[in-house]
């Protein structure tokens, strides 16, 4: 009998500790970070960081109530950030990424209206090191790197496998070298294999647009723009795809670059045309895709 009763209070116990998790935090400019450690709809923080270390499940959700400045954050854990306010949710780094996604192995981060801005001081906008997807919505990524070394709007330099999604997104005015720009899949590990898919999206007067390397690494480009990049709107490096489908890219330095083992696959819907010095450069293949 007691020991029932030990088995039952144990168990209550357990559930009063899982009740007590925190998975789901909110942010405003007229929160308080200082000795809140609820982060609640009617005393939000003041800061995303916050807001996400106050999380106390392995996944969470983080709401945005009111246009302000929230930024940078780090996120080490499955999380949603989501601003539908209407206005920005703007983060501003401090000498580091604007965010950093650095989650568990199996981790899936959602960043939903969120702006960052590098203002021309700064490296990089949206750095993904682990996670197993990451997808980015509605956001607005721009002015990293002008005045410091390097600037890249998002950097994925993951060493396992991982995904990354860019939905209507406005990635624009990155880099400050040949090798900087827009969206960099870069894995650290070069057999860390990624899928990339960027739809509804316009990369505009970066440096590079979209650069892919390595031989586990595919990128999906659909319904999207490219133009005034200051370099390859795409750069195909070490054995890399990139699937082109309804997609236009003009008025950049040139359409497409890309090395030998690199590879196009086109749909034949996309436009690659009027660019300044040339529409393709390199030695890479071109793969035909016929729909069935």
């Amino acid at each position: 009998m007691r020991a029932t009763a030990a088995a039952a209070a144990a168990l209550a116990l357990a559930a009063t500790a899982a009740s007590a998790q925190v998975d789901h935090t909110w942010v405003s400019t007229t929160g308080v970070d200082k000795n809140n450690t609820t982060c609640t709809v009617k005393f939000p923080c003041a800061t995303l960081q916050r807001a996400h270390d106050e999380l106390t499940g392995s996944t969470g959700t983080i709401t945005v109530l009111d246009p302000g400045e929230y930024g940078p954050m780090v996120i080490t854990k499955e999380v949603a950030v989501d601003n539908d306010t209407g206005g920005p949710a703007l983060l501003i780094p401090n000498g580091g990424p604007c965010i950093t996604v650095d989650a568990t192995k199996g981790g899936q981060v959602y960043l939903r209206g969120l702006t960052c801005d590098g203002l021309f001081a700064n490296p990089v906008g949206v750095q993904v090191v682990s996670a197993q997807a990451v997808t980015i919505e509605r956001c607005s990524i721009k002015n990293f790197g002008l005045t410091v070394p390097g600037g890249v709007g998002v950097l994925v330099a993951n060493t396992d496998a991982t995904q990354l999604f860019v939905y209507d997104t406005t990635i624009y005015n990155n880099g400050s070298t040949a090798n900087t720009g827009g969206i960099f899949v870069t894995p650290a590990a070069p057999s860390a294999k990624v899928l990339a898919v960027v739809e509804g999206s316009r990369l505009l007067d970066n440096v590079v647009g979209v650069l892919a390397s390595g031989p586990a690494v595919t990128v999906e480009v659909r319904n999207s723009s490219f133009a005034g990049n200051f370099g390859p709107a795409l750069s195909l490096r070490g054995s890399s795809t990139v699937v082109l489908d309804h997609t236009s890219v003009f008025d950049n330095i040139v359409g497409v670059q890309g090395e030998a083992g690199a590879k196009v696959v086109t749909t034949g819907t996309s436009l690659v045309t009027s660019n300044r010095d040339a529409n393709f450069s390199g030695s890479f293949a071109t793969v035909p895709l016929t729909a069935y």
